[in-house]
């Protein structure tokens, strides 16, 4: 061996040499490493516990959940749990910063999602929060888990989810000890009484009176019964006739609270005298009467539109039992809670809606924007749902029947059931027919600036020949609705939200609940109240289509009149897009006239006092709205009835005739409908629905990306979309 080999020969030694304590450096490294995180680990699974002193022992057997015994093979047994150490390191390693792993997540850890729900950025939070109500495949240890580690951010946004599973909320704390002691009724009187008594209006303090008062004359007569005896026992039954039933005197207290719930002070007055327990406790105890569940719901929903009250009803635990309500087919208690739901969740809904203002659609979070909003407005004598109902069954005039069983009125005959059902032709859906049915409807459109002879020619004409198919044989065995905005509308448009506007009105005095609020049902009143309601709400943020039924024309008109005069509303202004008006008097209506024939009698409101025929009040309104309309280029559809109304003693009239109705300008329909029919479609198939559906799609214009969304969906699979949409700068489906 000579020199060179032999260097050659050391130098090759001492690189393996070197390499040799690299690696034992590296493993060494390693092992330490390994041997620190195992430590941790064992720590932190030790650390690892539910919240189980949030239980009381009363109601622990309420978390108990049964599970049958592992049926699992060894190996199956073997990967979960190597799977829950996975999760417990992951999470363990992301606290401290370390967010790349050698091997795959389990995209739906329960612990991972919550932690995302958490997150200090919204769009991972909303994400993370639509992913854990998407769960309905877990253990019911792991949803117990994440409902007791929960934070009020996360439940809300959970409650206001579609389809979650009810397994996340727990049920409501029971009422206070000493609070079970006395009963409801007591409970109720303490809290109305503690409420404050000065400077408030004079409606709450009426309502505050009367429960107050009867409340005290029952327990009277409780004590005074018992003198009622013959030979030594008394009689039930003049205990009976001696009060009023307990339910009774109950939704006197709750009327009250409703009226202090309007108040800001008053809200929080309710709730530090332990007004939210207090209603549990009735909710628990009165969970078969509907109709209080309502004035519950209502009250919770006024409480809610303060934020500093967030905490306290979520403490209480009201966000199980609203979005328990807010699957409920009672539409008014769906709508309460769904108000309530969407004033608490401040992480994606920035809008709050104040009493007397609802959303149909959407009640649960969605992530798109709305593209428009559709406000109805009920009129006289109606209400936020049930002007809104489908046609009722047994509102159907008797004609004549014709050889297939319909009436002369488009309506079935009583031998329309022994129609074989086969043989009755396959309707076609509400959008495929909009182009195909509106083409035979007699529409007649004027020029915005007014009518012309010619116009009022082919008006005359075509009215004769307009005949309204209200009911088919299959449209009688669809289910009926109590309100159709929300059933049929939100599902023809799913894209706008749906809004529904309640105010109280009446015709007399005599069924006024209130006698001292006159001076707040004038059109004038009304209307700067709504806007202001409407504005908190978001209405005129994007484009708006008005759909009003007889005195609530009158008032969306007096609203955007009153709008152009004041710059916060100019947005309201700018992104109306259309009205529709069913059966609004512009001109006046003739049950007005009646009730000021018999004034002494009937004494009628405020609101029918403005309804007068003739009034130059209505005059000077009809023509500002004219002109507003003429400015702002406004398409305006209308529809007029052609078939008196009962109103009763066997007279009928027609509340608001063709004159009245039609405002002169615009689309106008004549339909063989009365008064109370005008706006309650039959099914979805009746024409009235129809052009109405045509008129919302045709006046408010999608954005380009969200039309060739729809065309890519139904047309391409979605990786071909997808393909087509990221290179334009935007989602797929965005």
């Amino acid at each position: 061996m000579n020199a060179k080999e032999a260097v050659r020969l050391f130098s090759s030694q001492r690189a393996i040499g070197k390499t040799g304590k690299y690696l034992t450096l590296v493993a060494f490294i390693s092992a330490c490493g390994a041997g620190v995180i195992y430590r941790e680990w064992l720590k932190l699974q030790k650390a690892v516990h539910f919240k189980t002193d949030s239980v009381p022992d009363k109601h622990a057997k309420s978390y108990i959940y049964i599970t049958s015994e592992s049926t699992d093979d060894l190996v199956t047994q073997v990967k979960k749990n190597v799977h829950w150490n996975l999760a417990v390191l992951e999470h363990f390693l992301e606290d401290r910063g370390i967010g790349w792993l050698p091997f795959e997540r389990r995209i739906d850890d329960p612990w991972r999602l919550l932690r995302r729900a958490q997150s200090k950025n919204r769009c991972d939070r909303l994400a993370a929060v639509s992913a854990l109500a998407s769960k309905h495949h877990w253990n019911d240890s792991e949803y117990r888990a994440v409902a007791q580690a929960c934070d009020q951010r996360t439940l809300i946004g959970l409650a206001r989810s579609h389809d979650v599973d009810f397994r996340f909320f727990l049920p409501p704390p029971p009422p206070p000890v000493q609070a079970s002691e006395e009963t409801l009724q007591d409970a109720l009187c303490d809290l109305v009484g503690s409420l404050p008594r000065s400077n408030i209006d004079k409606c709450t303090e009426f309502f505050t009176t009367k429960a107050m008062r009867e409340g005290h004359h029952a327990v009277a007569a409780d004590h005074q019964s018992g003198a009622l005896v013959f030979g030594g026992t008394p009689f039930s039954f003049v205990t009976g006739l001696s009060r009023q039933p307990q339910e009774t005197q109950e939704m006197n207290y709750l009327l009250a609270l409703l009226s202090h719930s309007e108040v800001l002070s008053h809200c929080v007055s309710i709730v530090e005298n332990g007004g939210l327990p207090v209603l549990m406790r009735c909710y628990l105890e009165r969970g078969s009467s509907k109709k209080m569940q309502c004035h519950i719901a209502h009250i919770i929903a006024n409480l809610s539109v303060h934020e500093k009250l967030h905490n306290c009803i979520v403490q209480a635990g009201w966000v199980t039992v609203l979005a328990k309500w807010m699957k409920s087919n009672v539409t008014p208690l769906a709508s309460h809670a769904a108000r309530a739901l969407a004033n608490l969740d401040r992480d994606s809904c920035k809008e709050k809606y104040d009493d007397g203002v609802y959303v149909l659609h959407p009640q649960t979070r969605k992530r798109a924007a709305y593209e428009a909003d559709v406000v109805f407005v009920h009129g006289l004598m109606g209400g936020a749902f049930h002007t809104w109902r489908q046609q009722d069954q047994n509102s159907k005039r008797e004609k004549a029947p014709s050889k297939n069983g319909v009436t002369s009125n488009g309506k079935p005959s009583k031998t329309a059931s022994m129609i074989p059902t086969k043989n009755v032709p396959k309707e076609k859906s509400t959008i495929d027919r909009l182009q195909e049915e509106t083409k035979t409807a007699m529409v007649t459109t004027d020029q915005r600036n007014g009518t012309d002879s010619r116009s009022r020619d082919v008006q005359r004409q075509s009215e004769n020949k307009v005949q309204l198919n209200n009911v088919s044989p299959e449209g009688l065995q669809q289910g009926y609705t109590d309100c159709w905005p929300k059933s049929w509308l939100s599902e023809d448009i799913p894209h706008m939200r749906i809004l529904t506007v309640s105010y109280e009105s009446h015709i007399t005095e005599w069924a006024a609940k209130c006698p001292y609020g006159s001076e707040k049902r004038s059109l004038g009143s009304r209307s700067a109240e709504l806007l202001r309601k409407l504005h908190k709400a978001g209405v005129g943020e994007r484009p708006i289509i008005w759909v009003t039924h007889s005195m609530g024309g009158l008032l969306v008109k007096q609203m955007l009149v009153d709008a152009c005069d004041k710059p916060d509303f100019d947005q309201l202004i700018e992104n109306s897009h259309g009205i529709v008006f069913f059966s609004t008097p512009h001109h006046g209506a003739s049950l007005a006239a009646m009730s000021q024939q018999a004034q002494f009698l009937l004494y009628p409101t405020v609101e029918v006092k403005d309804l007068t025929q003739g009034s130059q009040f209505l005059k000077n309104l009809h023509g500002r709205f004219r002109a507003f309309v003429q400015t702002y280029q406004i398409p305006v559809l209308s529809f007029g009835e052609k078939e008196p109304t009962n109103i009763g003693l066997s007279i009928k009239t027609f509340i608001v005739p063709k004159m009245s109705s039609h405002p002169g300008f615009g689309e106008y329909h004549t339909l063989d409908v009365n008064h109370l029919d005008i706006c309650k479609p039959a099914d979805r198939n009746s024409l009235l629905y129809v052009i109405l559906v045509r008129f919302i799609m045709q006046n408010v214009t999608k954005a380009l990306h969200k039309s060739l969304a729809e065309i890519l969906t139904r047309d391409l699979f979605v990786d071909e979309a997808e393909e087509l949409f990221y290179p334009l700068g935007f989602g797929f489906g965005e």
